[in-house]
């Protein structure tokens, strides 16, 4: 069998194509050599995921309606976002925590983990004098 492979600068200059008479194979070039895709540094990427996804659960919400709900109050994520978010491979900017709560129902202070509101308690507030 005769195996060719060459560029495709024309499609995109950082493909390579590997042809046979019964096969095509399409890879991505990654510094002049064949790696697999990098794997993540750090994980997880947030904290809310899991409460946001059991919220969602309790509205009776599915993952597609949740991102419908999220598009109509301006949040622009897709179903397969949603999921990366829920399993905490997603980063959830504040933008998007204000907004997910909005359409959850809730403050963005409860989609945080019971675990790390303990840890971190809310500061009390403190009376400043008034000058005399």
């Amino acid at each position: 069998m005769l195996i060719t492979a060459f560029s495709t600068p024309l499609l995109n200059p950082g493909l390579l194509l590997l042809q046979s008479n019964s096969h095509q194979l399409l890879f991505r070039l990654r510094s002049s050599s064949f790696l697999p895709a990098m794997p993540r540094k750090k994980f997880p990427v947030n904290v809310v995921g899991p409460q946001i996804r059991k919220r969602r659960y309790r509205l009776g919400f599915s993952q597609e309606e949740m991102a419908a709900r999220c598009q109509m109050a301006g949040l622009d994520i897709s179903r397969s976002t949603l999921a990366q978010i829920e399993i905490r491979f997603r980063y959830v900017s504040d933008e998007e925590l204000l907004l997910l709560a909005s359409v959850l129902n809730v403050s963005p202070n409860d989609l945080y983990p019971p675990e790390l509101k303990k840890r971190f308690p809310p500061a009390k507030p403190t009376r400043v004098a008034k000058p005399t």
